[in-house]
């Protein structure tokens, strides 16, 4: 059975519903503007949700418009780059992160996935792969955390994601 994940956009009015600053064919554009395809079979609704749930995650500056929105934006008491933010908007940083981590997690590179160790050893016939003790294996999305540096709380939030090969 198919499930139709419904999009709802949130759109800076503060809506109790919404669930993503990006609709399916916006992210469509925006791949396709910088040559880049989808690799998985996970449905373009679901990645842009799993990209929204690590973004609800982070703290940002400002603070909520109200308490009933259903996502963290918009958001009163912002200023980007020395100019106030208005209420009733969502930040192109925002909207560019959340395009920039669903294309991620397509690619493999889930900030929300289980972390574990990293290989040292492991043996499959005469393959052998040993786990480094303390240690665990993550990538950093660069692009991810220039993109909201702007709207983040000064707190060390960075994207990382655990990639299994």
């Amino acid at each position: 059975q198919v499930i139709n994940m419904a999009l709802i956009l949130e759109d800076g009015s503060g809506l109790t519903n919404s669930n993503t600053y990006v609709l399916e064919v916006t992210f469509n554009t925006w791949l396709s503007d910088r040559g880049l395809t989808l690799g998985s079979s996970t449905p373009v609704e679901a990645l842009l949700l799993q990209s929204m749930d690590y973004l609800e995650t982070l703290s940002y500056i400002g603070c909520k418009n109200t308490q009933e929105q259903a996502l963290q934006w918009p958001r009163s008491y912002v200023e980007i780059d020395g100019f106030a933010f208005p209420t009733d908007s969502i930040p192109k940083q925002l909207i560019d992160a959340q395009m920039q981590t669903a294309y991620s997690i397509d690619q493999g590179a889930n900030p929300m996935a289980t972390v574990g160790q990293a290989v040292k050893k492991e043996k499959v016939d005469v393959i052998e792969v040993e786990y480094q003790d303390g240690t665990i294996s993550q990538s950093t999305i660069t692009a991810v955390n220039k993109t909201l540096s702007k709207i983040l709380l000064s707190n060390g939030y960075s994207f990382t994601a655990n990639l299994s090969i």
